[in-house]
């Protein structure tokens, strides 16, 4: 999969956009016993300042699946997940299985939105 890097506008016109209330990840090491996949569950709890609004979050790992309150989400296979119709209050479900973990994990497999040192 190619990533694709944030701009700096992106990220100025998403911080201004969101503002992100809590993280929760839930992280099963299990799958490392007889292989090399880290599987996470991650969910972000978030407010939109503009609602029906959209914009994106990454996720550089495998999603299995994402929904947005409730939605189902498609990502874009360039390390994105499409954020469509905001609303003021969102939660955001994310799947996802980094499966290359043999060198170390290097790749973000928690969806970052829009605290100023992410992305």
């Amino acid at each position: 999969m190619e990533i694709r890097s944030l701009s700096r506008t992106e990220a100025e016109r998403r911080g201004a956009l969101l503002k992100v209330e809590r993280y929760d990840v839930d992280v099963d090491l299990t799958g490392l016993v007889d292989g090399a996949e880290v599987r996470c569950v991650s969910t972000v709890t978030f407010s939109c300042r503009e609602p029906g609004a959209e914009t994106f979050v990454d996720c550089a790992a495998e999603v299995r699946s994402a929904t947005l309150n409730g939605s189902s989400l498609t990502p874009t296979g360039d390390g994105r997940i499409s954020l469509p119709a905001l609303a003021g209050h969102n939660v955001l479900r994310v799947e996802s299985i980094q499966a290359d973990t043999t060198t170390g994990f290097t790749g973000r497999s928690t969806p970052r939105t829009a605290r100023s040192t992410c992305g």
